[in-house]
């Protein structure tokens, strides 16, 4: 799965969850929510939920791929229709990482862009790979390292 098609469905969630009036996702908050996909996924299945890294920058975690496709967007947030998925692609999404997506969107989507930042400041990944003016690979083990006491796997 490509990192792009999860800030998809994060971005679809969001609009689902918004229909009222219509609050789009920053980019900020969006990078962190990508962060705990991963780190949950690759806790609970042993395997990555996207194929792409993850990057120690100053204000936390990022994917430097969801970054770039995003840098041309001016301000902060995300235009939800320019980027939510159709019911057809959200279709093709395997189920356990729909599934995983919608949780962790559902527990870590009520926080606020700069309160995630601030978590993710005071975890193990973020905090041993993190050097001042540097955009270092936090290793996916770390996450999975990280994030391993907080599932429970059932074989």
């Amino acid at each position: 799965m490509k990192a792009l098609e999860v800030a998809r469905y994060f971005i679809t969630l969001n609009k689902e969850q918004c229909l009222d009036e219509l609050i789009d996702l920053s980019k900020l908050k969006l990078q962190k929510l990508l962060y705990y996909a991963q780190g949950y996924y690759t806790a609970m299945f042993n395997k990555p939920l996207f194929e792409e890294n993850i990057e120690a920058w100053e204000h936390g975690p990022v994917v430097r791929e969801i970054y770039d496709a995003l840098k041309h967007i001016e301000g902060i947030y995300i235009p939800t229709n320019t980027y939510a998925m159709s019911d057809s692609e959200i279709s093709l999404l395997y189920k356990d990482a729909k599934e995983l997506i919608e949780d962790v969107f559902s527990v870590m989507g009520q926080y606020s862009a700069w309160k995630l930042r601030e978590r993710t400041h005071n975890e193990s990944p973020w905090e041993n790979n993190y050097e001042k003016g540097q955009n270092k690979l936090i290793p996916l083990e770390d996450i999975k390292s990280y994030f391993k006491p907080y599932v429970n796997v059932q074989n």
